[in-house]
């Protein structure tokens, strides 16, 4: 016999908690952002190739921060976060957060143009990409390209992954 629980049973996160688990957030981006942008200041080839792992120590805080608060997504989040708008200190923590979310986006941005060689195209939402795009066959190591899948009827998952070496 399996026990379900009901929506109404699960208790909402605490007040406290919630803010704790924004101030780690915040707390850490800002520690990232911070070292990020030197490393950056000294090398961008270096930071890509030897620093990029720090960026992943968002997702560790982020995860911790899910669990800490039962959640599964952002969305969930964004709704603890406005159920919880007017403790004291959390409408600031937000606000701060929402700042480095900003500072990292335009972090990123940065980055890509840097990377960016005239006349590299960067392709817009909603815009159709390049299909003659080199890609490598995981499972064999052949060169393909991705015009070659499209053609195909059978079902394809495609696994792009973002890799800056």
């Amino acid at each position: 016999m399996s026990a379900t629980v009901k929506l109404a049973d699960v208790q909402p996160p605490d007040k406290e908690e919630v803010l704790k688990q924004l101030k780690q957030i915040v707390e850490t981006e800002g520690s990232i952002l911070q070292d990020v942008r030197q490393c950056l200041k000294v090398s961008l080839d270096g930071f890509v190739n030897k620093d990029i792992s720090k960026l992943f120590k968002l997702a560790v805080v982020y995860s911790q921060c899910f669990k800490s608060l039962g959640i599964t997504s952002k969305d969930d989040l964004e709704n603890i976060i406005r159920k919880n708008f007017r403790h004291n200190d959390i409408p600031d923590v937000v606000e701060e957060l929402h700042d480095h979310e900003r500072e990292w986006d335009d972090m990123l941005k940065d980055v890509d143009k840097q990377f960016m060689k005239d006349g590299d195209y960067v392709v817009k939402e909603d815009e159709v990409g390049p299909v003659d795009v080199p890609l490598v066959n995981a499972r064999t190591g052949e060169s393909v390209r991705f015009k070659d899948y499209l053609d195909s009827s059978s079902s394809l998952i495609l696994v792009l992954l973002r890799h800056f070496a």
